[in-house]
């Protein structure tokens, strides 16, 4: 028997239970009342920090709790294993990328372990195993025969330190969202998904995420950008060129004076045989709704970006893209109007000598003016120059062209690497998988040599945690979409969009029947230190595991969600950690005191028999089941509930227990206690019940705390919890068959109630007779 509070001691007994008993391991798919709870999964990196540890106790809080209640809980974990780190990691310590990420997985795996997460292991992936990505290459080649994809030689976002291309949404202020280098502008062929195709339903639908947090989608909304506008056709007949302008405001049509795009762009001109790209910088167009004559400036800078300059008000228009295509529909989309004051300047320069001019004639009628939808979403660039990732299934056949790989030969494996030196590891260079044979005609044919951009395997792993060996319907239909998600809100504009996009490209190629995958989601704060979040470069890392061996894992875990709502970041203070401990001291202490309380005390308390101490304490106790069963189901605030458990305590703490009344009343509320706190701190809560209390089950086999049931000798009176606006205030007394409106007029004459009332009006009651009340009030 241990003595003391031992945490090392006891996390060990623990975890080696629930290892052995498989604890959380998922046995049933084929089950009614899920809840499939899902926290980020982590790139390997080798340590976990601050961040990963909330975002997990979260996770595991929640899936403990569910589980409390009734749930049939699904709680896996993987790794995000491709990646830049990785390979940045074998360049400086000599390693292949596939030894580093290995060992980094292991590495983890057991400090995750070790703070009693309550995973499914089972069911763990890995983004760099072929069983996990032959799938991704399935659905890339699906989207390429839905036309989905494209290749496009275009200038990109170029990172000179990670050197590969950056998609639009992972360059941040100019910089690149890793490296932090500024990033380049570089033309390269590149594969694309077309994402713009769902923008309408990416916009609509966040309307359906009721449990999503408002900044995420407003975020997303504004990333996304919805614009309602004009589209306006027209045609030249004799150089066979279609344009289309996009207007938020028509009015602007009437005073453009001239248009200037950079050389850039001019690759979006396809029939520009009548335009010499060495010496022609302007082209002049004529304006037919007011007979205008404005110019096309060709500018050096290159900005990708276009602007139209008015000559009455001198207002500036950006314009985000401009395509002049034969033959297709395409648009120059007018968007944000500034101040510009060098107009002059400009229109000074415009007429140099050195440059030539050349006109062309635009209909004297419009073909065709139309209200449009148009967007700030750019198609996603999923290409990366670089060998850790998922190579890109496609073959470049010199007889039958770009064609997708045959789905019989998936997974195309990444080669091992052989080679002593890993600085410049490249598929490129590897002749042994680029040169092969088109399975369509056997002629000579080259393989792709880009790799997916890692987003894209992290846009679909929750569908792959159900199944194991294939993507089966009928388990992910029972399963999906995840109940609740958690994860920082730094992903909203990234990961949590192409999510959103993969799902409903899931459910177009039937194997989803659903389009959102996140009911809920929870984005966590960060953890920070001397104001900063914690990272190497700034010095300011806590060692989880050096704090684990000195409180313990469970010690960690409570700290880290008392300190702050999860919502909210916080700075690391180990002075608050010693009062968790101390804490937890106070627990285990309190269970060896009623480890010979043995007595079945199963009888009901009458009322009249409880002095007002007692009485005071079994309707705190009462009211808190009330409070924090709300709370969890509602907030999440788990740092309010971990005080309403300190609070129990205290009150419970100086009981004298030499009465059997109050042994009951002790007992009945530690042992509700320790059931409530066995999600914060599942180590201590297991080895008190199962060796203190001598449980015959294991806590994990309990269900939420019941009330202390209170007979009143009167039959006519009971109890009823008051709620307002959702929150539960207390309970009172009433006369059973009181109707809703005598209820409220008791409500609104007691003190303690209407003092959340005044200067309020109440809008709505929701009366469940004889059970609650709840007042909606503003």
């Amino acid at each position: 028997m241990i003595d003391k509070y031992s945490p090392n001691e006891i996390e060990k007994i623990a975890q080696e239970f629930w290892k052995k008993n498989k604890s959380f391991t998922l046995k049933k798919i084929n089950i009614k009342n899920k809840y499939y709870c899902l926290s980020m999964f982590p790139y390997p990196s080798g340590k976990l920090h601050m961040g990963h540890i909330r975002n997990y106790t979260i996770g595991d809080i929640i899936s403990r709790y569910k589980k409390l209640c009734g749930h049939v809980v699904f709680n896996p974990i993987g790794w995000d294993a491709f990646g830049m780190p990785a390979e940045n990691a074998a360049r400086d310590n000599n390693i292949s990328p596939e030894e580093w990420t290995k060992k980094n997985i292991k590495d983890m795996k057991t400090q995750l372990q070790n703070l009693g997460f309550s995973f499914d292991w089972n069911r763990e992936i890995n983004t760099s195993h072929y069983s996990y990505y032959k799938w991704e290459q399935m659905f890339f080649i699906k989207l390429f025969e839905s036309e989905l994809v494209y290749k496009k030689n275009t200038f990109v976002n170029w990172d000179p330190i990670d050197k590969t291309v950056l998609a639009n949404e992972q360059v941040i202020d100019g910089r690149g969202w890793r490296s932090n280098a500024l990033v380049e502008r570089k033309k390269i062929n590149q594969w694309y998904i077309s994402i713009t195709k769902y923008a309408d339903l990416l916009f609509d639908d966040l309307l359906k995420l009721k449990h999503w947090p408002q900044k995420v989608k407003d975020m997303q909304k504004n990333w996304i950008e919805k614009k309602v506008g004009y589209n306006i056709n027209y045609n030249d007949i004799e150089n066979n060129l279609e344009l289309n302008l996009f207007f938020e405001q028509i009015n602007n049509l009437n005073n453009i004076l001239f248009i200037q795009i950079s050389k850039e762009n001019l690759d979006l001109i396809k029939n520009k045989h009548f335009i010499s790209l060495d010496n022609v910088e302007q082209i002049l167009l004529l304006n037919k709704l007011n007979n205008k004559t404005h110019i096309l400036f060709i500018n050096d800078d290159i900005t990708n970006c276009l602007y139209i300059f008015n000559k009455q008000n001198n207002l500036n228009i950006k314009i985000e893209e401009i395509e002049i295509l034969t033959n297709s529909q395409s648009k120059i989309v007018i968007s944000k109007i500034n101040n510009y004051d060098n107009l002059n300047f400009l229109l000074k320069n415009l007429n140099n000598n050195n440059k030539s001019l050349l006109s062309f004639r635009i209909l004297n009628k419009y073909e065709k003016i139309k209200i449009i939808n148009d967007y700030n979403l750019k198609d996603w660039c999923i290409s990366r120059q670089r060998y850790w990732g998922v190579p890109i299934p496609i073959i470049d056949c010199s007889k039958c062209g770009i064609i997708p790989e045959n789905i019989e030969r998936l997974p195309i494996k990444l080669p091992k690497i052989n080679q002593k030196c890993y600085k410049n590891i490249s598929l490129k260079k590897n002749k042994y998988f680029i040169n092969i044979l088109c399975y369509k005609c056997k002629n000579k044919a080259q393989r792709e040599t880009d790799t997916f951009d890692t987003f894209f395997e992290s846009s679909w792993y929750y569908a792959k945690y159900l199944c194991k060996k294939n993507l089966n319907s009928k388990y992910l239909n029972k399963w999906l979409p995840v109940d609740q998600y958690i994860g920082g809100i730094e992903h909203a504009n990234l990961h949590l969009i192409y999510a959103r996009f993969f799902c409903k490209v899931m459910k177009d190629f039937d194997i989803l029947n659903y389009d959102e995958p996140f009911t809920h989601l929870l984005t966590q704060g960060m953890v920070l230190m001397h104001g900063s979040k914690m990272s190497k470069s700034k010095g300011n890392i806590i060692d989880q595991a050096q704090i684990i061996s000195k409180y313990g894992a469970d010690t960690l875990r409570l700290f880290i969600m008392f300190v702050a709502p999860p919502e909210q970041s916080f700075e690391w203070n180990e002075n608050g950690i010693i009062g968790c401990k101390k804490f937890l001291d106070k627990i285990w202490n309190l269970s060896k005191k009623i480890q010979n309380l043995n007595e079945n005390f199963d009888f009901f308390i009458k009322e009249e028999n409880l002095n007002e101490i007692q009485l005071s304490i079994v309707k705190s106790y009462n009211d808190s089941l009330i409070n924090i069963k709300s709370i969890i189901d509602n907030k999440m605030t788990f740092n309010v509930v971990i005080a309403i458990l300190m609070t129990l305590t205290n009150l419970i703490y100086k009981m004298e227990i030499t009465y059997d009344i109050n042994k009951y009343i002790f007992k009945k509320i530690l042992e509700a206690i320790i059931i409530l706190l066995s999600p914060f701190s599942p180590h201590i809560t297991h080895v008190i019940w199962t060796h203190i209390l001598k449980k015959n089950t294991t806590i994990l086999n309990e269900s939420f705390p019941k009330n202390i049931d209170l007979i009143n000798e009167n039959p006519l009176l009971i109890w009823i919890p008051i709620y307002i606006n959702g929150k539960f205030k207390k309970k009172i007394q009433i006369e059973k068959n009181t109707n809703q409106e005598n209820l409220t007029k008791l409500i609104l004459m007691d003190n303690n109630l209407n003092k959340f009332l005044e200067n309020k009006e109440i809008k709505n009651v929701f009366y469940k007779k004889e059970k609650l009340i709840n007042l909606v009030v503003k």
